[in-house]
């Protein structure tokens, strides 16, 4: 996914600071899944200085150190790295839907994109062909998803709807395309598309007061108001 120009002003777009949570089991194959993500990230424009990876035990504490970054306001999106390979017991399918479940509606609560690059397979050969293998790169493929809800949410806070008034809009039956009118004031919410999303927020009466200088920051001062815009980006396994 390469850095395109904002829609409405021309503004070329730049991937926000990403955090990047790396199980250390099944590490040959993680290993590999951090290494797509991290090319993903650089096709896309994104600065290696703008990308955190830190460390799980394994797939089980992915949620909690995700979550941490996510809502510290540091990122603008979180990718999850992991492989779950099926054993002798249902022990797999357990793990698999708790992690699943749980960075889902981690991404939900706090409006900040998390990519899903945790796969969940049946053999080991099956975890190499989708880790660089014939069927692609599954990390690669969360990095690509995140950016692009990351993006999106941008360019939703810029237009100033929060994610109560486009969903009433989409279920009113409007068309996706035409659910970005701004209102009075929303203009001033997010003068860079990079910005961290979840710290974007239309102004209520009065516009946000400035930027952040970088990708890491956000937006800062100024009364924000609204709610952020749920954004969880899954790769697929």
């Amino acid at each position: 996914m390469a850095a395109s120009a904002a829609e409405g002003n021309g503004e070329a777009w730049r991937p926000p600071r990403v955090l990047v949570v790396l199980s250390r089991y099944n590490a040959s194959v993680t290993g590999r899944l951090l290494r797509g993500a991290v090319g993903a990230y650089g096709r896309a424009g994104g600065e290696s200085a703008d990308l955190r990876v830190v460390e799980a035990s394994g797939a089980f504490e992915l949620p909690c150190l995700a979550a941490a970054g996510a809502r510290s306001g540091r990122f603008g999106a979180v990718v999850a790295l992991g492989c779950i390979v099926k054993g002798e017991t249902a022990h797999d399918q357990v793990l698999a839907a708790a992690v699943t479940a749980e960075l889902c509606r981690l991404s939900a609560a706090c409006g900040v994109p998390v990519g899903l690059g945790v796969l969940t397979v049946n053999t080991p050969e099956q975890a190499l062909e989708r880790s660089g293998g014939r069927l692609g790169n599954k990390g690669a493929e969360a990095m690509e998803a995140a950016l692009a809800s990351a993006r999106q949410l941008a360019l939703l806070m810029r237009d100033g709807l929060d994610a109560a008034e486009v969903s009433a809009r989409l279920d009113a039956g409007e068309a996706p395309d035409k659910v970005r009118a701004p209102r009075p004031g929303a203009a001033e919410a997010a003068d860079r598309l990079g910005a961290v999303p979840g710290q974007v927020r239309a102004g209520r009466g009065v516009g946000v007061a400035s930027r952040a200088k970088g990708g890491a920051g956000g937006v800062r001062g100024g009364a924000g108001g609204g709610a952020g815009v749920a954004g969880g980006a899954g790769a697929g396994t």
